[in-house]
């Protein structure tokens, strides 16, 4: 028996925050969002969103699951701080997007980039030795600079990556001219007034006017329930430890020079 079948229908506010990828993980987030749409009990549901963005595929990944969800049931997006990059591909599942005048929205744009050491070894008298079976294998190190063929390589990732960002951009804010997005997809940020002017948003609100908005399209009182992706107990003392702060400023530097030192695009 399904208890959720006999409780109060809610709006479920499903919280995005932090970097897409290896904290804010993408596994975990489309698990969750698979969990809601067999849930009953929920009739609608919010992405509060206060991300920068992170790796490409997670937040497709995320997106695509936002967007599945958003089939069966309403769907809203709430940009309360951040909500660039990665993260406004995942706020373009919404059918509506909320955002506070002073959020941050945008960011279309893709990015990769990594860090080169050599000189910097070299002055610590250390030398680099790779064995590889293939030229390739090794395109994304920053042990040496890369060669012009493996620039054009990575470009034309970038560039496929950029096109496929616009492409969601487009199915979902279906009122702007792909001209029109065209000359926003240039990785500029902008704040929420300027984005609802431009058409990246719907309406300038708050995450509570969101949650009323899609409990009067799927017709329930406007209360709601948080979900979070279910942490095992060591991942919640790491979070909630005197050190937490330190640890989040930690994760997100190793996290960036990780995907750089893969050739991993990120938004």
């Amino acid at each position: 028996m399904n208890l959720n079948e006999y409780l109060p229908p809610r709006v479920a506010v499903v919280e995005l925050s932090g970097l897409i990828g290896l904290r804010l993980n993408a596994r975990e987030y489309t698990k969750l969002l698979a969990s809601v749409g067999e849930n009953p009990r929920i009739k609608a549901v919010v992405l509060d969103i206060d991300s920068p963005g992170g790796v490409a595929h997670a937040s497709e990944d995320i997106y695509l699951a936002a967007r599945r969800l958003g089939e069966s049931r309403p769907l809203a997006a709430a940009i309360r701080g951040v909500g660039a990059s990665g993260a406004y591909m995942v706020a373009c599942a919404a059918e509506r997007i909320f955002a506070i005048p002073s959020a941050m929205v945008g960011s279309i744009g893709v990015i990769s980039a990594r860090p080169m050491v050599e000189e910097l070894l070299e002055k610590a008298g250390v030398r680099m030795t790779v064995s590889k079976s293939v030229r390739f294998k090794d395109m994304g190190s920053f042990f040496r600079p890369p060669t012009e063929e493996e620039r054009a390589k990575e470009q034309a990732i970038v560039d496929a990556i950029h096109a496929r960002f616009t492409e969601i951009v487009r199915e979902g804010r279906p009122g702007l001219a792909p001209e029109q997005i065209d000359d926003l997809a240039t990785g500029e940020i902008y704040l929420g007034t300027t984005a609802r002017e431009k058409g990246l948003v719907d309406e300038l609100g708050t995450l509570g006017e969101a949650v009323q908005w899609a409990a009067g399209r799927a017709g329930i009182d406007a209360k709601s329930i948080v979900m979070r992706p279910r942490r095992g107990l060591v991942q919640l003392m790491l979070q909630r430890g005197a050190s937490g702060f330190i640890d989040e400023i930690t994760a997100s530097v190793v996290e960036r020079l990780y995907m750089r030192s893969l050739g991993i695009p990120g938004y």
